[in-house]
């Protein structure tokens, strides 16, 4: 869970950005937007369900892309 506002502060970007960009992730499910409590001026962003299971997927594959590179991005030749 991370808020609206502190996702600005760590991005170093405006909150009308950040808001712009939260509102078209939202609009493709992948992020949920709920009211802070504390502070109904502001949100809560919490990742999709589908999205914390891309990110598991992710997470378990990165010491493959991390140790074995080439096995995952195979590099092109650069001649034709």
């Amino acid at each position: 869970m991370l808020g609206d506002k502190a996702l600005s502060e760590k991005l170093l970007i405006d909150k009308t950005t950040t808001a712009k960009a939260i509102a078209k992730l939202e609009a493709e499910d992948y992020v949920r937007r709920e009211t802070n409590p504390a502070d109904n001026r502001y949100h809560l962003l919490y990742l999709t369900e589908s999205d914390v299971m891309w990110y598991l997927r992710c997470r378990k594959r990165l010491p493959v892309l991390i140790t074995k590179p080439a096995k995952v991005f195979p590099m092109r030749s650069m001649t034709r």
